[in-house]
């Protein structure tokens, strides 16, 4: 690895970004069968859909006096490339594309090659042509400052309103906050699904890997779900700070409608079972009556001790036990609330929660955002009030 001594000025004050090719790690690159030099042209293969079995590619625009890279399709309409997609999944959702570009435009300049495998798992590569084709070698992204340059380099996805509400949103410090209250109730979470884990684990690569997405609803819709996990999770923290208590198990699965408990006592000795969206019925109910159900409430807090719940059985579940739903939160961002067409459907889920459960007490909780976009007769709660109602209503 070569020096990194203040690479973050020099690599993204650098228009050609080939100041990234100290982040490379030496002794692993490869030659990049999906870039080919014919003539004095060069043809990139690119795969896009997502997060999952793409490769995509990003190219230094020429107009700028620092490093901003862009999808390569951008590149070729600005340098007078050909596009042409060759063939698309069912669905339409993945697309098999072949880029042509005058090699000259490419002389100089790193080329970055994000490949993510179908399970998620993604690898950054950074290449420069040859005489052939591409020489790539992977960056190693364990380095702060080389995760940091790149996510400063990808200019264009950097300057979007979801990019600005992530950060304003103070996501990974709210990430911290949650961490800090497991670990002081004893518990260590594991994580279900590639995504989730990722935001957890590794806050900064979660954002990155959200950034290099190659359209801005792709990027919109990828950290709007990890914007909307992490607000859901805070919420849950903090009911478990404001109860005080401990817990009585050391490990918990965090996995959507799984209905895997994390059992706790408060403060003053009361035991609570809560599940992380939870399956209140199974989703099959839905396909085969073509009516739409809301099943997955984000919170659900049940008196006592309440273990062993299947799948898309809770509601079931507690009524046979003769259990009690106290609490059913659903959560809502600012963002979210922005994009929703019709507040109405926000009292159809409480109403959904309200009937299968019976809980106590419900609530919407607005999570950088306000309660002006929740319809009249639903019990909003914004998250400056959030501790005084979490006391109020488990009368602490």
């Amino acid at each position: 690895m070569n020096n990194m001594n203040d690479l973050r000025p020099r690599a993204l004050e650098d228009p050609t970004c080939t100041s990234l090719g100290i982040c490379t790690v030496q002794g692993e690159c490869i030659s990049d069968s999906m870039i080919r030099v014919i003539g004095d042209r060069l043809h990139i293969e690119q795969v896009t859909g997502g997060s999952y079995g793409s490769d995509l590619f990003y190219i230094p625009l020429e107009s700028v006096p620092y490093c901003c890279f862009v999808n390569v399709r951008e590149f070729a309409r600005r340098v007078g490339g050909r596009y042409q997609v060759l063939s698309t999944s069912r669905g339409g959702r993945r697309k098999w594309e072949e880029i042509e570009l005058p090699r000259s435009s490419l002389e100089g300049k790193a080329i970055l090659h994000v490949t993510f495998s179908n399970s998620g798992y993604a690898l950054f590569f950074l290449c420069r042509l040859g005489s052939g084709g591409a020489v790539c070698c992977k960056v190693d992204l364990t380095r702060k400052e080389c995760l940091q340059s790149l996510k400063g380099a990808l200019c264009r996805s950097a300057d979007e309103g979801v990019v600005k509400f992530y950060n304003n949103c103070r996501v990974e410090e709210r990430i911290g906050y949650f961490k800090r209250v497991l670990e002081r109730y004893g518990v260590t979470p594991w994580f279900g699904g590639a995504r989730l884990s990722e935001v957890f684990s590794e806050p900064e690569l979660a954002f990155l890997m959200s950034l290099v997405i190659d359209t801005p609803q792709g990027r919109a819709i990828s950290l709007g779900e990890k914007i909307a996990h992490v607000a859901e999770l805070w919420v849950l923290a903090k009911i478990l700070d404001v109860l005080g208590g401990k817990a009585r198990q050391s490990e918990w699965l965090v996995a959507s409608t799984l209905n895997r408990e994390l059992v706790v006592e408060d403060r003053l000795g009361r035991p609570f079972t809560l599940f992380y969206q939870g399956s209140v019925k199974p989703h099959l109910l839905k396909m085969a009556t073509g009516v739409e159900e809301h099943v997955v409430p984000d919170i659900v807090v049940v008196e006592g001790e309440v273990r062993d719940v299947g799948y898309g059985r809770l509601a079931e579940t507690l009524n046979r036990r003769g259990a009690q739903a106290y609490l059913v939160v659903e959560v809502k961002t600012g963002l979210e609330l922005a994009k929703w067409r019709r507040a109405e459907r926000v009292r159809e889920q409480v109403k959904s929660y309200q009937e299968a459960l019976r809980p106590r007490h419900t609530a919407v909780v607005t999570v950088c955002g306000d309660c002006d976009a929740i319809p009249p007769g639903v019990n909003c709660v914004t998250e400056d009030r959030l501790e005084k109602f979490i006391k109020e209503v488990f009368e602490l």
